[in-house]
């Protein structure tokens, strides 16, 4: 969500790199974890209204570090605007996808860790 973050924040240093699959799983083994399987998507992120953008910034707080209404209440407000001209604000968000080993199976779906109603992995 880097239109997201630059839209509080400004322009980020290298803003693109969490969209490069390489950076992803160099990041992911740094960490220590294994890169099993590594799969890119291009998602597309509709918020129409600034209270869930209020709402995910809240809960996701490394996209905008420090966010609060009271502090960013001008970029509210223009947010809000925009989204009334345009009916919506689509950041892009780049995901990618990886599946554990033990998830590879048929039955990924009744692996404790698997989250409920989704499909297999």
């Amino acid at each position: 969500m880097a239109e997201l973050s630059q839209a509080f924040l400004g322009p980020l240093l290298d803003a693109d790199r969490w969209r490069r699959p390489q950076d992803a799983r160099a990041a992911a083994v740094r960490a220590g974890l294994d890169v099993v399987n590594l799969r890119t998507a291009t998602l597309r992120a509709e918020f129409h209204d600034v209270g869930v953008i209020v709402y995910l910034l809240r809960k996701c707080v490394w996209w905008v570090p420090g966010f609060s209404v009271e502090r960013y209440l001008d970029t509210l407000h223009e947010l809000h605007q925009r989204m009334t001209r345009e009916g919506h604000s689509s950041p892009t968000p780049a995901a990618f996808f990886s599946k554990r080993a033990e998830w590879a199976g048929e039955h990924a779906t009744d692996h404790p860790d698997h989250p409920p109603g989704l499909p297999p992995v």
